[in-house]
């Protein structure tokens, strides 16, 4: 598991790659590893080089500075900021210097995120608010399936160190694979042959400076799921509503628990490292209607990590709040994808688009499932163990 940063065009002038992003790279990484010796053992795990081949541990500032002097010399400056990212995933200001380069999922600028958070009510700083999205980000993965027609791509996120979260209809073809009879569409996939895909980023010239990390399915993969409803096709006013045994929500084992591990590069460790982490279930309702931000990380279309950010998503929940609908924008590919509230507390999975409307076009609404109702299934089922409820 893992990928060779190597292979990546890494040239900084090529990244454009400016005296004020030296300057605060230099500056992120002395605020991501504020200790000397962390800092050593982020060069010496990831990259292979002490710091005492590149510059003297103190003061802090100019040794970071000649760390990036030394990397940008070499046309190494995308390795320098992968090895750090893996390292700590979850630093703010390294979050924010990553954004440019794609290593990092790309939000406002600053001043527009201060509104932002402003405009939200949050109560804590735009640090924090970067903070938790990068938390965040690392957890979410694109699901492929191998089939007759091609690849179909969907959205997951892992909610344990092994469990990753999304939709049924998303992985039926591999529910599918082996069935006496099969689906009314064709579609079948082996499920050893079902890739989650994470850290997939790429520049805005649309090269990939991340190819991903690739997780296959454990044998016993399915865990628990429920399908969708009739009524999830048809157009508003919908005229019947989906029972609580149609979530449309599949729980899938990976082979190995990403989620309790550093987030590798290539075949390094790093001790230091934090684990990559998984996203916490909100077991109480979220009032849709009276808190109208709505965030999606995604996977749209099968493509690089993007996110969409709605401050009136006009969301109105069903009758017996078994979905939910926005106006938050997703394309295909982006069923299964997390839905957080403006504090980044997930709230809804992704699941469906208007129906009335063809691919392409811009419905007039999208639709998920409120996660407290997929909570209350696991917990009445017992399904929880290794996850985190709050």
């Amino acid at each position: 598991m893992g990928f060779d940063i190597s292979l990546v065009p890494t040239d900084p002038l090529a990244l454009g790659f400016t005296g004020a992003d030296h300057k605060a790279l230099a500056d992120a990484l002395a605020a991501a590893f504020p200790d000397p010796n962390k800092l050593n053992q982020l060069l010496v795990a990831r990259l292979n080089q002490p710091l005492n081949g590149i510059a003297a541990p103190y003061p802090l500032s100019d040794a970071t500075f000649e760390v990036v002097t030394f990397y940008k010399a070499k046309g190494h400056v995308l390795r320098l900021m992968a090895a750090a990212r893996a390292s700590q995933p979850d630093n703010p200001q390294l979050a924010f210097v990553l954004e440019k380069f794609r290593l990092a999922t790309p939000t406002a600028t600053a001043p527009q995120l201060e509104k932002l958070v402003k405009k939200t009510s949050v109560p804590f700083p735009v640090a924090v608010w970067r903070e938790r999205l990068a938390a965040c980000e690392v957890c979410v993965c694109r699901l492929e399936l191998p089939t007759a027609r091609g690849p179909s791509f969907g959205t997951g996120f892992l909610v344990a160190p092994d469990l990753v979260l999304t939709n049924y209809h998303v992985v039926a073809p591999a529910i599918a694979f082996g069935a006496k009879q099969a689906p009314a569409d064709g579609l079948v996939a082996d499920p050893s042959k079902v890739i989650a895909r994470f850290d997939y980023k790429a520049l805005d010239g649309k090269t990939t400076i991340h190819p991903g990390i690739e997780v296959k399915l454990a044998a016993d993969w399915l865990l628990d799921s429920s399908p969708y409803s009739s009524s999830d096709m048809e157009a508003q006013p919908k005229q019947s509503v989906p029972s609580l045994e149609e979530l449309d929500h599949a729980i899938i084992r990976l082979a190995e628990p990403i989620g309790s591990a550093p987030i590798p590069l290539g075949a390094d460790t790093d001790p230091s490292a934090k684990p990559r982490g998984w996203i916490t279930l909100q077991a109480a309702e979220w009032d849709f209607g009276a808190e109208p931000a709505l965030f999606i990380v995604q996977h749209p279309n099968g493509a690089p990590m993007a996110l969409a950010m709605d401050l009136d998503a006009k969301m109105q929940v069903n009758a017996n709040k078994t979905r939910v609908t926005y106006q938050t924008g997703t394309e295909p590919g982006s069923s299964g994808s997390p839905c957080f509230n403006q504090f980044w507390s997930l709230v809804a999975i992704h699941h469906a688009g208007d129906p009335l409307y063809a691919p392409l076009q811009a419905g007039a609404y999208n639709e998920g499932i409120p996660i407290a109702r997929i909570v209350d299934r696991l917990k009445a089922k017992n399904l929880t163990d290794g996850m985190t409820i709050a």
